[in-house]
């Protein structure tokens, strides 16, 4: 559904947006799909959920023309977003247990190389003072340091990013028209990763589906 954004205060994150239909939806930061500002005026497109807007996407900025180039066609279609490597990265932990919506393949990449320069990183300096506090001590011992400062870093760093992971994958699963309840097959040993590995490297549909618009323009 279209609608314009009544108010927005970005320090509470809350705001409201007056649909098509008539009817007021209130809106939080955590709905919006996209790290583009948003304000009053702005022509959005959304999923209404009772009094509540979700899956928010900016189709046009405040006080932007509602010319030819801003059709009925592209913007029903589209919600085009362009982020760097580390913006999309951002955008899931701020999505951090979104599981609506869509995903391409930027987004989904660039979330899993910062989610394993972040985990290299924390088990290399887990690595480093655990050799700092085990020099002192017999080898049993500095080795028992060293495996700790490794393995709890990097079991934290786990289990923190398992949800956003979650998230964006379901969300990449949507983006090509299919259920997140088909992650699922990643259970099965050897071929579920293949699977998993073959819906991320495919295509969005550039097409609204059942999960949302495209991301991505043509």
């Amino acid at each position: 559904m279209r609608g314009e954004v009544l108010k927005y205060d970005d320090a509470t994150g809350q705001g409201l947006i007056s649909g098509d239909d008539g009817v007021r939806y209130a809106f939080s930061r955590a709905s919006l799909q996209q790290l583009r500002p948003v304000r009053a005026g702005s022509r959005v497109d959304f999923v209404p959920d009772g009094g509540q807007a979700t899956e928010v996407y900016l189709v046009e900025p405040a006080g932007g023309l509602a010319g030819a180039a801003t059709s009925a066609t592209s913007d029903d279609d589209f919600a085009p977003e362009d982020l760097s490597i580390g913006g999309y990265f951002q955008k899931c932990l701020r999505l951090y247990a979104t599981f609506d919506g869509r995903a391409r393949r930027a987004e989904y990449w660039s979330f899993a190389l910062c989610q394993l320069g972040v985990i290299l990183a924390v088990v290399l300096a887990g690595g480093i003072i655990g050799a700092i506090l085990g020099g002192t001590n017999g080898d049993d011992t500095a080795n028992a340091i060293m495996g700790a400062s490794v393995a709890i870093p990097l079991l934290l760093a786990g289990l923190y990013f398992l949800i956003p992971g979650l998230a964006v994958t379901i969300r990449r699963f949507h983006d090509v028209g299919m259920s997140g309840w088909l992650l699922l097959l990643a259970l099965i040993p050897y071929l579920g990763s293949l699977f998993v590995l073959i819906v991320s490297l495919v295509p969005g549909q550039l097409k609204r589906n059942p999960y949302g618009p495209s991301p991505k323009r043509p």
